[in-house]
């Protein structure tokens, strides 16, 4: 429900594809390529690709970024959005068909508790809950490739079954990511 409520709130069609970061957009994290790769990817894809950023502030880094997006000639294609309650950012992960991270974060682990398949950099501080072409895909060094072997396995979740198969995959991440199975395998 959350899904379909904040696609169309995004006025994003069934065919639409939604990428989503969330994260502090600081200066540190190179996120100048990854707008690059992504609007380099819009620019070439047969899908109809938006791209959610959330985690603006309003320092001069986040402005700076803004400006940059909206010099790109897709820049329709980009939805940049400040920090939001988790509530609320749990409904855009659920509106969304890929988790792009430039860097492993929190976010991420919340973010696969909707069934969001994940891309990410190959990091040992990640890779143990990344499972690849199961909840996600660790990359070593070229992201623009990661992101298209996605876009195909998206295509799959397009299917009339794409929305118990994305709960399958909530439900999986969850059966490994919830504090509660975390906390059990301390225990012992």
């Amino acid at each position: 429900k959350a899904r379909d409520e904040k696609r169309k709130e995004l006025l994003l069609k069934s065919k639409d594809i939604l990428l989503v970061t969330c994260t502090r957009v600081t200066k540190g994290k190179n996120i100048e390529k990854l707008i690059d790769i992504i609007s380099k990817l819009i620019e070439t894809s047969e899908y109809n690709i938006k791209y959610l950023m959330i985690g603006f502030g309003n320092d001069k880094y986040s402005r700076s970024l803004k400006k940059y997006i909206k010099a790109k000639k897709n820049n329709q294609n980009f939805i940049l959005l400040p920090f939001l309650n988790h509530e609320e950012v749990n409904k855009y992960y659920c509106a969304s068909d890929i988790g792009v991270w430039p860097r492993a974060a929190i976010s991420i682990q919340e973010s696969m508790g909707t069934g969001l398949p994940i891309i990410t950099p190959r990091r040992d501080t990640i890779s143990h809950i990344i499972k690849d072409n199961m909840n996600g895909i660790l990359y070593k060094k070229h992201l623009s490739v990661e992101i298209k072997k996605m876009l195909r396995l998206i295509n799959d979740l397009k299917s009339p079954l794409s929305k118990s198969k994305r709960n399958i995959l909530a439900e999986k991440n969850r059966d490994f990511l919830s504090y509660d199975v975390i906390s059990m395998k301390l225990i012992k």
